[in-house]
């Protein structure tokens, strides 16, 4: 068993080595001989021929006869590629959570079914390494992906190296280079001016953030919301800024104590999935929303009444944009477009 798992390991180097000396490559231009890449790389002949078989099948090289292998055109591959997989990357739990990540990948899905493509649906856990997406791309044979909520840019960098056509889609990083289709980054500024506006200076704040999960989006929105508050000159009592954690008892065990402070809220910010539980809190408090403490939250619907106050930011547009971004790239243009929702605030 030792010996056959040496040799699977060794063939994957093969792939990348043949991997990166392809993506070298203009369109057109030749790849070396292969008795050139054994001499270069140590591999066998024998690998370094499956390895470029790989590509051929991919697509990303041509077979000439008697003349070797050459890079394709972007334009030849995307003639007949009909399958887009979604990897859904780092952001832990969400997939349990009917909220805003859920909703993203549905979809992605659901227009990509609409459009005739084949659509397909992965998970890399936050803790995995980073190889677990070549192994993932590798044995899926993936050439064309979303990656939602990415938790840094390496993955995407990484996934690109490995000649996939990826669209970054809700990422957990702030975005220079795009494609790309960012979350909302002024999320928190539009939800404490709207607050404060109506004369709250009382705010809580149900938090997402954990160290252990490392989201620059998440961390950004809680640094904002401490320099907003202090930009007002208004009081923040440390219980009014309180982790969801996992939800359940633990997200009770926060409102408590937001709540048991001498002077609780009179306005609370949380995410559009904490909504249920935060409104049987506040019942069996006797606080009625929109009237004893003003609810704001985000996403683009809420069957919940009272109506919470609600910033739209919708996965369905989200979703469409990243779309236009993909079909653009598969037709052979280069864009490197960055889409950030305009927010609008529902109350």
């Amino acid at each position: 068993m030792p010996k056959t798992n040496s040799r699977v390991q060794k063939q994957q180097f093969a792939d990348e080595y043949v991997n990166l000396m392809t993506l070298r490559l203009a369109e057109g231009e030749k790849l070396p001989p292969v008795r050139e890449l054994v001499k270069n790389s140590a591999f066998g002949q024998v690998m370094i021929l499956k390895s470029i078989g790989r590509l051929v099948e991919k697509g990303l090289l041509v077979a000439r006869a008697r003349q070797g292998y050459y890079r394709s055109s972007l334009n030849s591959r995307s003639a007949d590629r009909r399958r887009i997989d979604i990897i859904a990357c780092s952001e832990a739990g969400y997939m349990k959570i009917d909220g805003f990540t859920i909703k993203l990948v549905q979809y992605l899905f659901d227009i990509g079914t609409q459009r005739r493509y084949s659509m397909y649906v992965h998970r890399v856990g936050y803790y995995e390494s980073i190889l677990a997406y070549r192994d993932l791309i590798a044995e899926n044979k993936i050439t064309d992906a979303f990656l939602v909520s990415p938790g840094n840019e390496e993955i995407v960098k990484f996934v690109r190296s490995l000649d996939v056509f990826a669209v970054p889609v809700a990422t957990a990083y702030h975005v220079g280079l795009g494609p790309a289709v960012v979350d909302a980054p002024d999320m928190m500024e539009r939800q404490i001016d709207y607050l404060r506006a109506k004369g709250h200076s009382r705010i809580g704040f149900i938090h997402e953030y954990r160290e252990q999960f490392g989201s620059i989006v998440l961390l950004n929105r809680l640094m904002v919301y401490y320099r907003k508050m202090a930009e007002s000159g208004v009081r923040i009592y440390p219980e009014y800024v309180a982790p969801a954690n996992n939800g359940g008892a633990e997200l009770l065990a926060s409102l408590e104590k937001m709540f048991d402070t001498p002077v609780p809220p009179s306005a609370l910010i949380c995410n559009d999935y904490w909504l249920p539980a935060v409104y049987s809190f506040l019942a069996a408090r006797k606080k009625v929303v929109g009237k004893d403490v003003c609810v704001v939250t985000d996403g683009e619907s809420c069957r919940l009444l009272p109506r919470p106050v609600m910033v739209f930011n919708s996965p369905k547009e989200m979703a469409e944009k990243a779309w236009l971004i993909m079909e653009d790239l598969l037709k052979g243009h280069d864009n490197r477009a960055i889409f950030r929702p305009e927010l609008t605030i529902l109350d």
